[in-house]
């Protein structure tokens, strides 16, 4: 069977609901949500993995149950977090999970 030339536009997921994304800068103040609900006193999860680089400015909003693994977009799932954060849990995931700040499809 021929495949067809005609060329598909990438499906784009609907966009993030402007009153979720205010409520999670509300909540963060504009700052890195980088903490681990799993440590004692919520401690910053980039001290405890020695990672550098965090700069305590919240600049992306990052999905703790990602999209594609079923995760919505709601401000339970929704982290504010510095660059230097973001790039480290997806970079972690094990870590990250741990720590949670990244659940996996079967949590």
């Amino acid at each position: 069977m021929k495949r067809s030339n005609i060329k598909r536009k990438p499906r784009r997921r609907p966009v993030m609901p402007q009153a979720v994304a205010d409520e999670v800068l509300a909540r963060s103040g504009g700052g890195c949500e980088g903490i681990s609900a799993e440590l004692p006193g919520e401690v910053h999860f980039m001290s405890v993995v020695g990672g550098q680089g965090c700069d305590g400015q919240g600049q992306h909003l990052h999905h703790v149950k990602t999209i594609r693994r079923g995760g919505s977009d709601t401000a339970d799932n929704l982290l504010h977090l510095s660059r230097a954060c973001h790039d480290w849990v997806h970079a972690n995931p094990n870590e990250a999970a741990e720590m949670g700040s990244l659940k996996h499809s079967w949590d």
